[in-house]
């Protein structure tokens, strides 16, 4: 097994500042990063320990194995189509919901696709080992290749395609980004009434913990569960001077009455 790659990386965001330095501390060597922000390419830089600033997309005399696209999904099309590589090199997206034919216009030896399933921000701990890690490529030669580059990143790399990897990325926004966006409108009432939002700690501990050791079927709690209408027509009430939240709480609680129904008739 080979032990080490160089390795361009194109971006600065969030992803790019856990994944670069994470890939030097298991032996490889990020060698040069490209950002439309100087400012920002520099602050991965300077968490690595040779990389060096790259101006443009013309990696063809760049001594680089892999080049890493580390950016928002958007823009992935546009690199590829512009992008220029040495020979023998492959091109690696890290999108949730992109599929791999996105870097056919690079004209790469080989295309792949290295997805973390994790959220990252700039700043916040993440250890990679604990991340699931999700790999595609075009060839057996670029899986073998990616098989190398993240052996020991994670205890848990699996081979994908991209029809799975779209689905774990849209049931990850539905956990976690839209679970975010509730927790963010229950801080809103809280800070309304001067309460502190830290306060939903614990309850928010247990249920995660519930979810995933008896499942979330099974730990579905609350007064819709309950056929409660009586506290459901409460909280209305609470709700009445926020009716986009209202409604929100109207859906949801229609939809775990509707969800218990079916799996009692199941």
């Amino acid at each position: 097994m080979r032990d080490s790659y160089k390795i361009g990386l194109i971006g600065a965001g969030n992803l790019a500042w856990h994944l670069a330095p994470a890939l030097e501390n298991i032996g490889h060597r990020i060698s040069l990063v490209y950002n439309r922000s100087r400012k920002n390419a520099y602050e991965i830089i300077e968490r690595l320990y040779h990389a060096e600033y790259k101006k443009n997309l013309d990696f063809s005399e760049d001594q680089v194995d892999l080049v890493i696209i580390a950016v928002s999904d958007q823009i992935i099309s546009r690199i590829a189509a512009e992008i220029v590589l040495p020979d023998n090199c492959q091109l690696i997206h890290t999108s949730g919901c992109q599929p791999l034919h996105i870097l056919e216009p690079s004209a790469a030896s080989h295309a792949g696709i290295l997805y973390p399933l994790q959220t990252f921000t700039k700043g916040v701990k993440i250890d990679f080992r604990d991340i699931p890690v999700f790999l595609e490529s075009s060839s057996q030669e670029g899986l073998k290749q990616l098989i190398q580059l993240t052996h020991g990143l994670s205890k848990n790399i699996l081979e994908t395609n991209s029809q799975h990897r779209s689905v774990l990325h849209l049931s990850a926004v539905i956990s976690t980004n839209f679970s975010n966006h509730l927790f963010t409108l229950a801080k809103r009432l809280l800070d309304q009434q001067d309460i502190d939002f830290n306060l939903l700690q614990p309850i928010a501990q247990t249920m995660i913990m519930k979810i995933f050791t008896i499942g979330p079927e099974s730990g579905q709690t609350g007064p819709a569960i309950r056929n409660d209408f009586d506290t459901m027509d409460h909280h209305m009430e609470l709700l009445d001077h926020e009716e986009d939240l209202m409604e929100l709480y109207a859906l949801m609680s229609k939809q775990i009455i509707k969800s218990a129904k079916s799996r009692d008739k199941g």
